[in-house]
């Protein structure tokens, strides 16, 4: 297969969750796979996932020098060499028609989603805004429902309700000096992440899904451009940074999100989505081990334990598939 598709089914929104429990979608598993892909592809997605668990370590390091709209714009920019190379490697042009949804999906995955994720993430620890991206299989699960009417069984509500009570317990402790706000944002962000997998979700019935993250990245961050004119000059004051916020922004622009991409999305072709989402599932406990190792941060006790709960229902949500599978049998 070439093409990388999300195949959750209308009735299965668990399914649909667990296929984009990482910020890329399922893939159409490759029957015709050589053998040593049964090992590189597990690998390949859960190296994906820790890299996007550092992306929390490298944002706090690079936010001690620009401040979140800079962030952002400078990941981007550093990620769209990379990616606009592979568009004229894949050579998939994007057809005007689509252009509209492209859009929504550009301004869902870069302005709003990364937006409210690094202003959240200023305001609070890396390692509690790792913890609650947790959360984002249950919000999918629930937009599935919401927007799509799509039907969630016992397990999946049980998922919701644990993952709820999970953010719930990191919120209302949130041991930074902005209180409930950065956490909550990050909670935000992740509603807008979960419109933009709808979304990309039709796209990629047309479109590589790697084909599909290059445009949306290259269109969001011209989206970009009018926030970081009004905010400050970028260009001046990148100039004036260190090297640790150097090696952030490479971190989070070339490792964080072309690589990690690049291999979420091969390995994604040969695996079954229900192991892929288990794998991803390392990015908030990769992000909030990070933070406290490396930034030296305290997570509380009960901070912990809604982290795990949130984990918990991660976990459920990527095992529906495999327990759908046996009752159709």
């Amino acid at each position: 297969m070439s093409q990388s598709q999300f195949t959750a089914k209308p009735s299965a929104p668990l399914r649909a969750a667990a296929a984009c429990s990482g910020p890329a979608g399922q893939a159409v598993v490759d029957t015709a796979q050589p053998r040593w892909a049964h090992i590189a592809a597990p690998a390949a997605v859960a190296l994906a996932a820790v890299l996007w668990g550092a992306s929390f370590t490298f944002g706090k390091i690079v936010l001690r020098q620009l401040d979140p709209i800079q962030t952002v714009l400078w990941r981007f920019i550093l990620a769209a060499l990379p990616f606009s190379a592979v568009l004229l490697w894949r050579r998939e042009r994007l057809r005007l028609t689509d252009l509209p949804q492209f859009l929504l999906a550009a301004f869902l995955g870069v302005p709003a989603l990364m937006l409210l994720q690094y202003i959240g993430l200023s305001m609070t620890a890396a390692a509690t805004a790792a913890l609650l991206i947790g959360t984002f299989p249950a919000v999918v699960a629930v937009a599935a429902v919401t927007i799509r009417h799509e039907r969630l069984g016992a397990a999946g509500w049980g998922a919701v309700l644990a993952s709820s009570v999970g953010a719930a317990m990191i919120v209302g402790l949130a041991p930074s000096a902005g209180g409930w706000m950065g956490p909550a944002l990050i909670l935000l962000s992740m509603v807008a992440a979960a419109g933009w997998v709808l979304t990309c979700k039709q796209l990629m019935v047309r479109y590589s899904a790697l084909a599909t993250t290059a445009y949306t990245m290259l269109l969001g961050t011209l989206m970009l451009l009018p926030f970081d004119a009004l905010s400050s000059q970028s260009m001046r004051v990148i100039m004036h940074v260190d090297a640790s916020t150097w090696v952030g922004l490479v971190g989070l622009g070339v490792l964080c999100t072309f690589v990690a991409f690049c291999l979420a999305n091969w390995g994604l072709r040969h695996m079954p989505a229900y192991r892929a989402g288990i794998l991803n599932n390392l990015e908030p406990l990769i992000g909030a081990l990070l933070g406290e190792v490396i930034l030296h941060e305290r997570v509380s006790g009960l901070s912990w334990l809604g982290g795990g709960l949130i984990l918990l229902a991660a976990v459920t949500v990527s095992l529906s598939p495999l327990r759908e599978r046996a009752r159709a049998r």
